[in-house]
């Protein structure tokens, strides 16, 4: 829970450390998407600390109607977002045509949020806050 002087909202919590740690949602495709509109995902996050970069990644898998939910996810697309000068500032993390393969139209789709700490590019030593998960349908967000 994030609690400032006038709000008090949930966050998921990506820890430092070691261990890659994730998190996911699930919705379904409009039915007018297709694989050329392509998936953008911003990522709204905050970190107590005022240096250093996190290293986020989405990865997904879709799953159509009469398949089991269980499948496998695609290689996940990664961005690098430093924080800000401040601490708890929220920062805007967005990555740009996620890897949709085997996606459709009307098909539930699973989003896994990742933050791995044991990459090379990220470098903050503090837990990273995820307070929203944005995806759009366009080449745009």
């Amino acid at each position: 829970c994030a609690t400032g002087t006038n709000t008090q909202e949930g966050v998921a919590a990506f820890a430092d450390g070691a261990t890659a740690l994730s998190m996911q949602i699930s919705f379904s495709l409009p039915s007018d998407w297709t694989v050329a509109l392509g998936l953008n995902v911003k990522l709204k996050w905050s970190t107590s600390v005022t240096s250093g970069s996190v290293v986020w990644q989405v990865a997904t898998a879709c799953v159509a109607d009469g398949e089991v939910d269980d499948a496998a996810f695609n290689t996940a697309s990664t961005v690098m977002d430093a924080a800000k000068g401040t601490a708890n500032q929220t920062n805007d993390a967005t990555i740009t045509s996620v890897t949709v393969t085997g996606c459709a139209a009307g098909e539930r789709l699973h989003l896994k949020i990742i933050r791995d700490p044991a990459h090379a590019s990220d470098t903050l030593a503090a837990t990273a806050n995820l307070h929203e998960v944005i995806p759009s349908y366009w080449r745009g967000i």
